[in-house]
């Protein structure tokens, strides 16, 4: 790959040969600082699980610690060894903006501030930072998006930057951007840097939804963006495969937001209603919180889980178009909540007019001779769901009582 090389692990566990197969690079520091000399070596590990799991496996984690050493994410290729870090965003939530979404909305923004067209900015990435601060005080830390180019760029995305994010603006508005160098020149304002970060993601909140497509999106962005408490709308690594996006909102608006997306999204879609817009393969319509968690919270975590709720229905949505019975599960009192009640009556009644389209179709077919012994004259699973009904009625009422 590119004339990299490829080394077997066990063909490197001496010094000599590991310094034959790889290039040791030097940090070029500020000469006027007393920094400890430090150097890194690239490497490409071909691996299933993360960094951050990596480095947290106890064998691991103990050599790392024994030999002062770290292992980080190197977010360009071999090739790219000089490459400086800024600074760090203010307002940004790196756990539920996508990266490279993230990455063009920075480019856009410099773009408009500059004047300057988005194939001459100089290239550069955003990655994911733990920008902390020690004194007296103590340690402070937060996560956020940094902006990392090649060193031959620094001095040109420095001036955009200052242009982009230190304009003439009112006091009240402070810069969403700080600069590493922050930390030497004025350590108070990066420390107040970071607390504002901090305390921004302990302010935040996200609501997850699913089924929405991204042409149903375009529809549906203008009436999400007018309600209360909806700073945003962000991609999801599922948004192509699940309709799966993220809308940013604050703690204190997260409770009211759920209930009101719970009761109405599916009626603010349908509004919208097309063949084309409308994904068969998608999950039901709807909110995306995990089944296990306990939903809508105030926790002082920002929300971001990865897997669908409501396995139930999608088991049922498996069985639309198959003729015959749905088995259901159990239900207990301790994963059912109000606002999953709420979505599986609107489940049910979708059901039932599903059911009666396919029992309209069954009897067309049954004016065929070849196919009328093998369909059977009618199909009623009103009972069933009734019955489905009743159980989750029950179920909720003995976890009130």
């Amino acid at each position: 790959n590119h004339g990299h090389k490829v080394a077997d692990p066990a063909s490197i566990t001496k010094k000599a040969a590991y310094n034959r197969r790889f290039n040791l690079h030097r940090h070029s520091h500020n000469s006027r600082t007393n920094r400890v000399p430090m150097a890194y070596v690239l490497h490409r590990l071909h691996s299933s699980v993360t960094i951050a799991t990596i480095c947290h496996h106890p064998a691991v984690a103990s050599l790392l610690k024994r030999h002062n050493v770290r292992i980080s994410h190197h977010l360009w290729t071999e090739d790219v060894t000089d490459v400086v870090n800024l600074g760090f965003h203010i307002g940004v939530d790196p756990c539920n903006q996508l990266k490279q979404q993230f990455e063009d909305h920075v480019q856009h923004q410099i773009a408009e501030s500059t004047g300057i067209p988005i194939q001459k900015i100089p290239r550069f990435q955003c990655g994911y930072i733990t920008p902390f601060h020690n004194n007296n005080s103590g340690r402070v830390k937060t996560r956020s998006y940094d902006i990392q180019c090649q060193k031959s760029d620094a001095a040109e995305l420095i001036s955009l930057l200052q242009i982009t994010f230190f304009q003439p603006q009112p006091a009240s508005i402070p810069p969403s951007f700080v600069f590493h160098k922050l930390r030497h020149q004025n350590a108070s304002a990066y420390r107040n840097a970071i607390l504002s970060q901090e305390l921004f993601l302990q302010h935040s909140r996200v609501v997850p939804i699913q089924g929405v497509s991204e042409s149903m999106m375009m529809y549906l962005i203008d009436d999400l963006m007018q309600l209360d408490g909806v700073k945003g709308i962000q991609y999801h690594k599922d948004t192509s495969t699940k309709g799966r996006w993220s809308i940013m909102t604050t703690k204190d608006n997260f409770r009211s937001l759920t209930t009101f997306l719970s009761d109405n999204l599916l009626e603010m879609a349908l509004a919208y209603d097309d063949e084309d817009e409308m994904d068969p393969s998608f999950p039901f319509i709807g909110l995306a919180f995990n089944k296990k968690s306990k939903s809508p919270s105030n926790s002082s975590h920002p929300i971001a889980t990865s897997n669908d709720t409501f396995s139930s229905q999608s088991s049922l949505l498996s069985h639309e178009k198959s003729i015959g019975t749905v088995t259901t599960a159990p239900t207990t009192s301790s994963s059912f909540t109000v606002e999953d009640f709420n979505q599986a009556m609107l489940e049910n009644q979708r059901l039932k007019n599903q059911l009666a389209d396919l029992s309209v179709q069954v009897q067309s077919l049954q004016q065929s001779d070849h196919l009328s012994p093998k369909i059977p004259h009618e199909i009623d699973l009103t009972a069933l769901i009734q019955s489905t009904t009743q159980a989750v009625l029950r179920s909720i009422q003995s976890q009130t009582s």
